[in-house]
């Protein structure tokens, strides 16, 4: 089973660039760490993005706050979150402790072969076109919680070993956990929350990430982000801690540290140069944010990730 720094990479809509497994063989099990540094706070976290899969987040330890569309959850040791398919969501650890997440991402097809199958217009589109199920918390009475732990830990052991026949063992194993989602989508009050009320604070919420994605290159006020979503700049701030729970300046400016990573990753660019092509006005401002926000300087980030000389 690999194991992740949850560092993502997305597109201007926030879909995630990552392939998910791979072509023949879509899934991904791995587990995500989120350490604790020397200041005693957590400064790694997984941003708001999408995928077309699904995913099983089962919490090893520690307590993560996910935020799938308009929904929070907390989860602590033992517990397990399925996240939708195309949902929004995001991942930041909370508590003291060092955070371990199990992840199992994998795309629906997988099961259901062709849209043409019953297996999908029976079990998997049900769940797929629900609107307002962007995801489903598996409490610790629900009956189905300790059989979705074993087939969650043993996905684990056959993707690591990967022994005779793995990939088939693999295949039966999210098949019984489908069919596990399926049941409980059929007890009464199984919708989480009114489609209605969800579309309307989606359309809000996309208006605003588009505007920043598109934008964040360049100067952008509050007063920008207000009028890109037809909102008084104090309504736009009531609506963003409600929405992303930060301000729109702290989610413009995280959105600006995530994008400068692949430049420091992957290219000879300056501290100077990348600040400027993500929207700062300059280095010493771009590494005061970046240590906020990253718990580390890019030069010396840079270095970690690369080998490179700090500077």
């Amino acid at each position: 089973m690999s194991t992740n720094c949850p560092v993502i990479s997305t597109q201007k809509n926030l879909k995630e660039n990552q392939l998910h497994g791979s072509h023949d063989f879509p899934v991904d099990i791995h587990m995500d760490y989120f350490p604790v540094s020397e200041s005693g706070e957590h400064t790694l976290y997984v941003p708001m993005h999408w995928h077309p899969e699904v995913e099983f987040h089962y919490q090893l330890q520690g307590s993560v706050r996910i935020q799938v569309e308009l929904t929070e959850y907390v989860l602590h040791p033992g517990e397990v979150l399925w996240i939708n398919a195309k949902q929004l969501h995001d991942c930041h650890p909370v508590g003291s402790e060092t955070a371990v997440s199990h992840t199992i991402i994998f795309h629906p097809a997988f099961i259901y072969g062709t849209e043409s199958n019953i297996l999908f217009r029976k079990y998997v589109k049900p769940l797929l076109g629900n609107p307002a199920t962007p995801a489903l918390y598996i409490r610790p009475e629900d009956p189905e919680q300790q059989i979705l732990l074993d087939i969650l830990y043993k996905c684990g052991i056959l993707h690591q070993e990967q022994p005779e026949t793995w990939e088939l063992q693999i295949l039966s194993h999210l098949s019984t956990t489908w069919g596990l989602l399926w049941k409980m989508s059929q007890r009464p009050g199984f919708t989480i929350a009114p489609a209605k009320k969800i579309s309307r604070d989606r359309k809000t919420l996309d208006t605003f990430l588009t505007y920043i994605h598109s934008h964040y290159t360049g100067k952008i006020s509050l007063k920008d982000l207000a009028d890109a979503v037809s909102v008084s700049p104090g309504e736009c701030e009531r609506l963003c801690k409600r929405l992303l729970h930060q301000t729109p300046m702290n989610y413009l400016m995280t959105y600006r540290i995530e994008q400068s990573i692949p430049l420091l990753v992957n290219t000879s660019y300056t501290i100077t140069e990348i600040a400027l092509q993500v929207g700062f006005s300059g280095a010493s401002y771009y590494t005061e944010i970046f240590h906020r926000i990253m718990g580390i300087t890019p030069s010396d980030y840079r270095y970690r990730i690369r080998g490179d000389l700090p500077g």
